[in-house]
């Protein structure tokens, strides 16, 4: 793996970082950001105009961060901590991402919580996290020793986020997970596999993937997950290729051809995370979901010419021939 330098944040996240209340400005900035990754024109990329939201309980998402020296556990047990001072519960997260706060080795691990305590919740969160990091394995090898993990969960409404994570001296898949983690990986409930597709722009390798999930025969409902990097593009130098990666599993049950949507905000050097945060955190209120489990997951990157980017994965609308998804929790 070869991640890229970061760009350097106006502000370090703090170990303990609340979110914000969602503002007409920040909505109205949100409308007029230039997007990481533009729309191409076609049907399947892009980010829909904020009109009347499909899911009003998403008009109020928050966001929490935890910053940790050299320990994806030590964050998570700190936004875990953080998430359950603000009272959030199962079914109230609505995403999570992880990054390096700068390319040095000793940088901070910093993982952010988007919630919505108007979402239905059912309980107390338990979150748990399976940290693949390592500075010999290629992302295709972190990426299916990820998949082995999520195949050993008993619900697929457990499973909480994969994150790849570039930065410092190694590379890391995370799954984090709201349930305990068996103690034996290698019974699979289900087969879960993983597909990666490259492009010069996420969109470009969104569309690969998209692609490639629909020869495949993979339905709407099988995938799990989302994420992204960034790893080098053949020996050119400071030249990057953007690879979105799928974890699927066709034992799932599935309705109507796989569309993906793709929103990205980025930022220049300078600005922070925590601009991207907020920006963020008012879109999601803008895509056309139908239910949370519509969302696949979201990453973060430092994009070419010192960028920060937030890329969002989520089905396109469902084929109305489909029934509705099921309830988060249904298998």
């Amino acid at each position: 793996p070869s991640p890229s330098p970061s760009p350097s944040p106006s502000s370090s996240p703090s170990p303990d970082v609340s979110g914000h209340v969602p503002t007409p400005d920040l909505l109205s900035e949100l409308l007029s950001a230039t997007p990481g990754t533009p729309n191409i024109g076609t049907p399947n990329i892009g980010t829909p105009d904020i009109g009347t939201p499909d899911m009003p309980e998403l008009l109020s998402v928050n966001y929490a961060v935890v910053a940790e020296f050299g320990s994806w556990d030590k964050a998570l047990t700190g936004l875990a901590s953080r998430l359950g001072t603000l009272g959030v519960r199962r079914g109230q997260l609505v995403g999570v991402y992880a990054h390096k706060a700068n390319a040095s080795a000793y940088s901070e691990d910093v993982l952010t919580a988007f919630y919505s305590l108007a979402l239905p919740g059912r309980g107390a969160l338990s979150l748990r996290m399976a940290a693949e990091q390592s500075n010999t394995l290629s992302w295709a090898q972190l990426h299916q020793r990820a998949a082995h993990t999520v195949a050993s969960l008993a619900d697929r409404s457990e499973l909480v986020a994969v994150n790849a994570v570039g930065g410092g001296v190694s590379a890391a898949v995370l799954v984090i997970t709201d349930t305990d983690l068996p103690a034996d990986l290698t019974v699979p409930v289900r087969k879960v596999r993983v597909l990666h597709a490259s492009g010069g722009s996420f969109a470009e390798a969104t569309l690969q993937l998209e692609a490639s999930l629909v020869s495949l025969g993979v339905r709407r409902g099988q995938v799990l997950s989302v994420d992204a990097h960034l790893e080098a593009a053949g020996a050119v130098v400071h030249q990057e290729a953007a690879v979105v990666s799928a974890l699927y599993s066709p034992d799932l049950p599935g309705c109507g051809e796989v569309r993906l949507r793709l929103s990205s905000l980025s930022a220049a050097r300078g600005k922070g995370w925590a601009q991207l945060d907020a920006l963020t955190a008012d879109g999601f209120a803008a895509l056309e979901l139908g239910t949370i489990a519509d969302l696949l997951g979201m990453s973060a990157a430092h994009a070419p010419e010192g960028k920060a980017e937030i890329p969002v994965w989520y089905y396109a609308p469902a084929d109305p021939a489909c029934a509705p998804a099921p309830p988060a929790g249904g298998q």
